[in-house]
């Protein structure tokens, strides 16, 4: 009787407690989703589309606009594809250049979901959390570029190859294929994703000491697979997504040519890009920590998929370390794996009991915390106005033996104090509970690490070339120069876009894009004194050009570019900290010539350029 009463009165009360738990983790991937599309949907085309972003846009502008002046370049075919219909359906601009790469950067954001069955419903939460808030993970999702997309895909196709395996359906494996094929058109890098799975696989595969991966297990779990839907659905891919449904006999070209810059990059350094190994250190350095902490604890389990994704990770780690041709970008191969091994010891650090009092840990926790932004603060007082003691004390300057740093010192003071209070909670509940104390200190402070990082790019510092992930950021003063020649146009001929303007600059580059809706621009490589329109644009620097009538100029910043190339170690702090740097930036400038006539013209409405 006992046995029989007790059942329905445990489920009574356990449904209750499930759907509150259910509903709770509802809520927390709505409020993701939030941030996740708030921090890339946002502002998205306020900043100028740099000069690699331009080449991508101009080339589907052309496809929508064959009167456009320059052809482009398809850098990433799936990039193209998606320009060039958002171009059809919105229009051209910044925006909807950038609206694919933001979408697909929202959707990698909920990739660990595909796992959750694997991972556990809380360090898949925690994952996702992570991607959301990334700040490597943000920048690719609102830039014009494949390296979001190519993720992406690799990442559903994994989620598809593990349906089919334990399924044998071939819907998945036609998705399988179809993804991979997507993640092929979107990036060059997209080969060292795939070996980074390839050596995590065979990591698992080298330490199957539980015998799950033996070649016999291997042959059952392939029999019967639906190798023809992966084919077709990868071969289906390459070739609708890679010709725009047939409509650029080119596009399977262009996606050749993303095989020829991977083998480029085994060799040859991206210029002026900054190392994207230093990049992943300055972004995410919370993540290196515990995902790597991740992968060790992973590579010990009796699972072969967390050993896969122990593998996984710190082979995309060690590529992203040495591969050449990296953009700092390409840092995302790292972030994507770690955020599953971080999920994973998060999870642990939460759910693992160890010795001493529940809030023992939380204290200790709390206590790290506040002595690490003591050492920040300190840290940050000495790079910014740099105190000094003199010792002795009180003496007279010619008997001041040596000037004591005083913040520097009171930095190494609260280190020294942080190791002594880890030493302390060792010494009274044990090692195990100092190192959970100290983990969920960083699992604490990463979120406002990476979502102070996120906004500085997505809304603070968008065109700052002191962040690594701008390279080479095009300058407001471009939407400026826009802004003016509108204004000359309405003065000279009544109408902002059909004065007529000589440019000297690349057809396919950024100042093309920002001049796209001018009816009358001209492109020469050099200007001369046949050049007599309302308007032009030169190069700043050197001699002014021989044109056929007098001009007034002014000059514009349309891009700067900067590398930390020089600097001692007080100089890479600050930049490290505040990304700012007393070298200045290499800047860009054009000048905006306009014809002494329009320019009276228009000093007469009261406007000057």
């Amino acid at each position: 009787m006992s046995v029989a009463h007790a059942s329905p009165v445990e489920v009574s009360e356990a449904r209750p407690r499930l759907r509150a738990a259910i509903s709770l983790e509802a809520l927390a991937y709505v409020a993701l989703f939030m941030a996740a599309v708030g921090l890339r949907w946002i502002r998205l085309g306020v900043p100028p589309l740099s000069e690699a972003e331009a080449r991508q846009a101009m080339a589907a502008w052309h496809l929508i606009s064959p009167r456009a002046p320059g052809a482009g370049l398809i850098e990433s075919p799936l990039v193209f594809a998606g320009a060039a219909i958002g171009f059809f359906v919105a229009g051209a601009s910044n925006a909807a250049a950038r609206f694919l790469p933001m979408l697909g950067g929202v959707a990698l954001v909920f990739t660990p979901l595909a796992f959750r069955r694997r991972m556990g419903r809380f360090p898949a939460l925690l994952a996702t959390a992570w991607l959301a808030l990334s700040p490597v993970a943000v920048a690719t999702s609102r830039q014009v570029g494949g390296i979001g997309l190519s993720m992406l895909g690799l990442v559903l196709a994994l989620a598809a190859l593990d349906r089919v395996l334990r399924t044998h359906r071939r819907g998945a494996a036609l998705f399988a294929g179809g993804a991979l094929g997507a993640a092929l058109l979107s990036d060059y890098g997209t080969l060292a994703g795939l070996l980074a799975m390839g050596i995590g696989f065979g990591f698992a595969r080298a330490t199957d000491e539980e015998e799950l991966l033996t070649p016999e297990a291997i042959r059952d779990a392939l029999s019967g697979f639906p190798w023809g839907a992966l084919v077709g659905g990868l071969l289906g891919t390459l070739a609708i997504l890679g010709t725009l449904f047939f409509l650029v006999p080119d596009g399977p070209g262009a996606a050749a040519d993303l095989l020829g810059r991977f083998v480029a990059g085994l060799t040859h350094r991206s210029a002026g890009a900054t190392y994207a190994g230093l990049t992943l250190v300055l972004y995410e350095p919370v993540l290196l920590i515990l995902g790597l902490t991740g992968a060790w604890l992973a590579s010990q389990s009796g699972l072969p998929w967390q050993r896969f994704l122990a593998g996984w990770g710190v082979a995309a780690l060690l590529l992203t370390l040495v591969y050449p041709g990296a953009l700092p970008g390409h840092s995302l191969w790292s972030v994507v794996p770690l955020v599953g091994l971080a999920g994973l010891v998060i999870g642990d650090l939460l759910e693992v009991k160890t010795g001493g009092p529940v809030w023992g840990a939380w204290v200790h926790a709390a206590g790290t915390i506040g002595l690490l932004g003591m050492v920040f603060a300190s840290l940050s007082r000495h790079l910014r106005a740099p105190r000094t003691l003199p010792i002795p004390p009180g003496a007279p300057p010619q008997a001041v033996l040596f000037e004591l740093p005083l913040d520097l010192t009171l930095t190494v003071l609260w280190i020294i104090l942080l190791v002594v209070l880890w030493l302390t909670v060792a010494s009274l509940w044990g090692p195990r509970a100092a190192w959970r104390g100290t983990g969920l200190s960083l699992a604490l402070l990463a979120p406002l690490i990476a979502l102070g990082g996120s906004v500085s790019l997505a809304f603070t510092r968008p065109t700052s070339p002191y962040e690594p992930l701008n390279v080479s950021p095009p300058q407001p003063m471009l939407d400026l120069l826009v802004q003016t020649a509108e204004e000359i146009g309405n003065f000279s001929v009544g109408h902002p876009h059909e004065a007529s303007i000589t440019v000297q600059a690349d057809p396919n580059g950024a100042l093309a894009w920002a001049l796209r809706d001018f009816n009358a621009v001209t492109f020469v490589l050099r200007a001369d004194p046949t050049v007599e329109s309302a308007m032009v644009i030169t190069p700043a620097g050197g001699a002014d050009p021989a044109l056929g009538s007098g001009y007034v100029g002014q000059d514009f910043v349309i891009e700067r570019t900067w590398r930390p190339v020089g600097l001692n170690a007080s100089q890479f702090l600050s930049w490290a900290l505040y990304r700012r740097a007393n070298t200045p930036p290499v800047e860009t400038r054009v000048i905006l010539w306009v014809r002494e006539d329009v320019y009276r013209m228009a000093q007469t409405e009261g406007t000057e350029p």
